[in-house]
């Protein structure tokens, strides 16, 4: 006579190992998927993001059951999955524009309060941008806007072969002129340039070259606050720009170079990212002014600059493309098969370790 109790705890175990299994498989295929680098993500940078191929998480849940049904398993419920890759990854393009306050402020976590000292900081900007727009219009200087365009792929195709396929990954940094509404696209992909702090102050240095030759006045800049820091507020490319503004002007021939542009020293004074303007002039021995807010005054840098006795001149950034990884790649050489023939030259040439 069969025992129920032992015929009950065997199939309790089975099910709960054929659950751990599928819960196996379903990582295995999230582990799959081609991820895009989280340079756009601020705090959530710990988190991967799928290629824009996929669009939506029935998208995404109908791939999995494709892949289910390749292999002979049984897949788990949509919801199942949904709830497993909030976790991981999302099935999304990541929002790089995305104000991490606002954000925070809508899902309950900051203060009202906060919230509200943040947004009378968005008001004065617009102001403050508003009014530079109009000065550049009555020719008393040049106003420019700076941003990185979320990341795009390559090859970029909707066959299905490709969703399983890690790709190229593409920027677009813009600098676009208030004005004159003229612009300058700096693409690159990540065999030609990684995203550092270099790479973004050569364009920018780059662009206003062509500006200060027509237009030999005042420039004023603006970029996104939720940018990453290696875009805007470091070091190398505040040096950079003090650097223009001294040698467009001949009035002063010295060169002054800071190793930090924190204001502070402390573990609670302000930090780079507390910085809304900052200000180059080309007089006098104090080169570098900042504001916290846009309605205060100009304040000067606290640390000194250490002199330079002569103009500091930059090596070449990189002596060679760069490779990628070897998995990539190969992927590379796979996704040939949907191209056109006249593109395979390009993907074979890419180096790899």
């Amino acid at each position: 006579m069969e025992c129920p109790l032992v015929s009950t705890v065997f199939h309790t175990h089975a099910k709960k190992d054929k659950k751990e299994e599928d819960l196996r498989f379903l990582r295995t295929f999230f582990d799959s998927l081609p991820k895009l680098p989280s340079h756009y993500c601020g705090q959530s940078s710990s988190k991967l993001y799928l290629e824009p191929i996929v669009h939506s998480k029935i998208q995404l849940h109908d791939l999995y059951k494709q892949r289910c049904a390749r292999e002979n398993t049984d897949p788990l419920s949509r919801d199942t999955s949904t709830c497993f890759s909030r976790k991981v990854t999302s099935a999304f393009s990541p929002k790089k524009d995305q104000c991490h306050i606002c954000c925070s402020y809508k899902t309950g976590n900051i203060s009202e309060a906060a919230w509200l000292q943040h947004d009378e900081q968005k008001k004065e900007t617009r102001k403050e941008k508003e009014k530079d727009k109009e000065d550049a219009q009555m020719e008393l200087g040049n106003v420019f806007t700076m941003d990185l365009q979320a990341v795009k792929i390559v090859p970029c195709r909707q066959a299905s072969s490709v969703y399983n396929k890690t790709k190229l990954c593409v920027h677009n940094f813009t600098v676009y002129n208030l004005k004159n509404h003229d612009v300058v696209c700096y693409w690159f992909d990540e065999t030609q340039a990684e995203l550092v702090a270099s790479v973004f102050a050569s364009s920018v240095i780059d662009a206003l070259h062509y500006c200060i030759k027509e237009n030999p006045l005042s420039v004023i800049m603006y970029s996104d606050a939720c940018m990453s820091t290696y875009q805007n507020r470091n070091v190398v490319i505040s040096n950079d720009l003090l650097g223009l503004a001294i040698s467009t002007e001949i009035a002063d021939e010295r060169f002054w170079m800071y190793d930090s542009i924190r204001t502070g020293r402390g573990t609670n004074d302000p930090t780079v990212t507390d910085l809304r303007a900052i200000q180059y002039r080309p007089d006098g021995n104090y080169n570098f002014f900042f504001k916290f807010r846009f309605t205060e005054d100009w304040q000067e840098m606290p640390r000194r600059p250490r002199k330079q006795s002569t103009e500091v001149t930059y090596k070449q950034l990189y002596s060679q493309p760069l490779r990628i990884k070897k998995s990539k790649w190969n992927h590379l050489q796979q996704l040939k098969s949907v191209l056109p023939k006249d593109c395979h030259a390009f993907y074979d040439n890419i180096g790899y370790v």
